[in-house]
């Protein structure tokens, strides 16, 4: 996911370049379809460490589209949530004795759907 992160830093970047549109808004589409594959790759890798196998049809599979159809259709959920890391609270640190929080975002969740048709 560091990638990712990497990956839309570019996009914002980009923003500030002084050259053609065109070539600005196609690398932009680049940057997000490897975003959404390198999702749909992480919901791979987050099914075999939670069921230890990769199902056979979407083993070898780079695009994003096929590999969320396939693990939709064994009913195998590993869609990313996401999450904003910020330091606890003291009154958390007390009752929990934890450090760091991890909040999801709900509002910026999207669907396996919305995943896709972002990159169409």
């Amino acid at each position: 996911m560091r990638t990712v992160h990497g990956r839309l830093d570019f996009i914002e970047q980009l923003k500030a370049f002084t050259g053609v549109d065109f070539v600005k808004a196609e690398s932009a589409a680049f940057q997000a379809r490897k975003i959404v594959e390198a999702i749909a790759f992480g919901c791979l890798v987050a099914v075999e460490n939670g069921i230890n196998v990769v199902p056979r049809d979407a083993q070898g599979q780079w695009n994003a589209e096929d590999i969320l159809k396939n693990l939709d259709k064994k009913n195998l959920s590993a869609f990313p949530s996401p999450s904003v890391i910020r330091a606890a609270t003291p009154q958390e640190q007390k009752d929990h004795g934890v450090k760091s929080v991890v909040e999801g975002v709900a509002d910026r969740r999207l669907t396996r759907d919305e995943l896709i048709a972002s990159c169409k």
